[in-house]
């Protein structure tokens, strides 16, 4: 259980984990959340609700699979007058339901463990939403990450890099609530204040990007 309370961000979830379904190598993964932003370096609220059931498994000794399937109502609200048309008229389409199938496949050296000073990580996501409800887009991303001790353990180095991009496939395009904030992803941001901008009115709110690197 999650509950993270901020003067402008509340973020509460539940995850059950099944680590071996059947006795067998299966992670079975149920998660719900509710999370709600209000004027968060912004001029607008937002609010989610959601849940997606999920199942890993190997693919080789490692590598895994994870299967999932997500459903969640997402919603852009209390747009400010002085705010973008763009953030405007996703916040008129209200809340909408978007229904997505999705999987990752990951690489973890550390789950057959020759060099324990090092560790080499990859993962890539795609999630396709269509599935039913209102949304239609693909969104993928990738991360690969390198680790290493040094002087007896005491100093870790580490190179990451990670990207994505959101696809709109149906004609609405995205909205601010699916598309990249890097939020938690890119250092010496604020909440929101990462990604391109509409300087053509007063707020100069931060859209979110359709895609994003970081290293």
């Amino acid at each position: 259980v999650k509950i993270g309370t901020t003067a402008d961000n509340k973020d509460s979830g539940i995850t059950f984990i099944e680590p071996s379904l059947l006795d067998r190598d299966l992670k079975l993964k149920l998660s719900g959340w509710y999370n709600t932003s209000e004027n968060s370096n912004s001029r607008y609220s937002t609010k989610r609700l959601g849940f997606s059931p999920s199942i890993e498994f190997p693919l080789a000794e490692r590598t895994r699979l994870e299967l999932r399937y997500k459903i969640s109502s997402d919603e852009i609200y209390a747009v400010s007058a002085g705010s973008s048309p763009i953030l405007q008229a996703e916040e008129a389409r209200g809340s909408l339901i978007t229904s997505a199938l999705g999987y990752t496949v990951s690489f973890d050296s550390q789950l057959a463990e020759t060099d324990p000073t090092s560790r080499t990580t990859f993962r890539f996501s795609q999630d396709f939403a269509g599935a039913g409800g209102d949304i239609e887009a693909i969104t993928t991303t990738g991360l690969a990450r390198y680790e290493k001790h040094i002087f007896n353990d005491e100093v870790t180095l580490r190179a990451e890099l990670e990207g994505g991009a959101v696809v709109a496939s149906g004609a609405n395009g995205t909205r601010l609530v699916d598309r990249f904030t890097g939020n938690g992803k890119v250092r010496g941001f604020e909440a929101n204040g990462y990604g391109p901008r509409d300087l053509t009115v007063p707020n100069k709110d931060a859209l979110g990007g359709n895609m994003f690197a970081v290293a």
